[in-house]
C-alpha cells in the first residue's frame, strides 16, 4: 500500500512540476550576419532571457539570411514558419504600410531624436497595435535604429541631390522608398542584402541605400564602392517580433521576462547601434569611401520638392493619413 501511494504522489508531482529546461526553444531568423549590431542585441537578449528563466527558455540566433531574408520575415512570422524576428520597418511596410513613415518626404533628412519621438510616443503604440492584428504577431518592444540610409556609390560620385539623377541603386525594398527614389530621377531596383556586394562589384547597379554598419561588416570597399553622399534618405530601424504560435506556447510569467527584459535593454542597444554606425563610417572612410555630406539649401530644396509629393504617395501606399497626420508631429 505505502508503494503505491509513494508512486501516486510521484506521479502526480511530476504531472505538475514546472516546465523544465529549454521546454521554449524559440529561433531567431535575421538577415544580418554575426558580428552586426542586431545579431549581437540578439545574442545578449538569448543570454539575459536563458538566465532570467532559469534556462527555460533558449533563444538561438540565426544570421546572414540563413532562414529568410529580411523581406521574407514578416510573412514568415505571420506563417509561424519562425519564432523570432527583428525586421526593418520598411518590410513590416508590405502589410501595414504606416510602417514606411520613416521614408516618407517628412522623414528626409530628420535627426535621430525626431525618429524616436515618432515611434516612442502615441504613434508608435497605434502602429505595433497595427502591425500585431495584422500579422498576428506581438510587437516585443521598442525598435532600434542604426543611423542613417545614405547613398553608397562605386564609380560615379555624389555631390549634390541632382547628382542622384540617372543613377541606377540598389534599395531594401519598401515602396515609399523606392518611390522617393524615382522623384530624385533615380532607378531603384529592390535586391536582398547578400546579393548586394555582388550587383555593386558586377556593375549591375551604381550604388546602394545603406547605413553604414553593414558596409563596414562585408567589407563593401571590396565591392568597388569608393563614395558615400550624407544626406540622411531615411532611417532604419529594425522592430522585434514574436510570432503568434511561439508567443501563445509560452507561460503569462515567461512572456513577461521577454518583454522587460527588452525594455530594460532597449536603452543601450540604442546606444550601442549609435556608437555602432559611427565607428562603421570611420572605418569605412579608412578604407577609401569618401564622404560628401549634403549641404543645408540643398537638402532643404530636396525635402520641400519631395514633401509635394506626400500626400499623394501616402494614397497610393494605402496608409492612413490620419496617422501619418499623428507621426508628422514629431518632425
Amino acid at each position: 500500500m505505502q508503494t503505491i501511494l509513494t508512486g501516486a504522489i510521484l506521479t502526480f508531482v511530476l504531472a505538475t512540476a514546472p516546465a523544465t529546461a529549454q521546454d521554449f526553444k524559440l529561433k531567431v531568423s535575421l538577415e544580418s550576419p554575426d558580428g552586426h549590431v542586431r545579431n549581437e542585441a540578439f545574442d545578449r537578449f538569448a543570454d539575459l532571457v536563458s538566465e532570467r528563466t532559469d534556462g527555460r527558455v533558449a533563444i538561438e540566433v540565426f544570421g546572414s539570411a540563413s532562414q529568410y531574408s529580411g523581406a521574407e520575415v514578416p510573412a514568415a512570422l505571420a506563417q509561424g514558419s519562425i519564432d523570432m524576428g527583428a525586421p526593418l520597418y520598411l518590410h513590416v511596410g508590405r502589410f501595414v504600410p504606416e510602417a514606411q513613415f520613416a521614408d516618407l518626404p517628412m522623414a528626409y533628412g530628420a535627426d535621430e531624436a525626431q525618429i524616436y519621438a515618432a515611434v516612442d510616443g502615441p504613434f508608435g503604440a497605434e502602429l505595433h497595435t497595427r502591425i500585431e492584428d495584422t500579422l498576428g504577431v506581438r510587437v516585443l518592444g521598442r525598435p532600434f535604429g542604426v543611423g542613417h540610409a545614405i547613398l553608397y556609390t562605386t564609380d560615379k560620385k555624389v555631390e549634390t541631390t541632382a547628382d542622384i539623377a540617372g543613377l541606377k541603386l540598389r534599395v531594401p525594398g519598401g515602396a515609399a522608398s523606392v518611390e522617393r527614389f524615382r522623384v530624385m530621377g533615380a532607378n531603384p531596383v529592390s535586391i536582398p542584402w547578400p546579393d548586394a556586394p555582388q550587383a555593386l562589384s558586377r556593375g549591375t547597379v551604381d550604388g546602394t541605400l545603406s547605413t553604414d554598419e553593414p558596409i563596414r561588416s562585408v567589407a563593401m570597399w571590396d565591392s568597388g564602392v569608393s563614395h558615400v553622399f550624407l544626406d540622411g534618405q531615411s532611417y532604419f530601424m529594425y522592430v522585434p517580433l514574436v510570432s503568434g504560435a511561439a508567443w501563445s506556447r509560452l507561460p503569462e510569467e515567461l512572456q513577461i521576462v521577454l518583454t522587460d527584459t527588452w525594455e530594460e535593454m532597449i536603452a543601450d542597444t540604442r546606444k550601442r547601434a549609435n556608437a555602432r554606425w559611427m565607428e562603421a563610417r570611420r572605418i569605412n572612410q579608412e578604407n577609401g569611401i569618401e564622404p560628401v555630406e549634403a549641404s543645408a539649401d540643398d537638402l532643404l530644396a530636396m525635402r520641400e520638392k519631395l514633401l509635394a509629393i506626400q500626400p499623394d504617395l501616402v494614397k497610393t501606399l494605402g496608409m492612413d493619413p490620419d496617422l501619418i497626420d499623428l507621426a508628422q508631429e514629431a518632425f
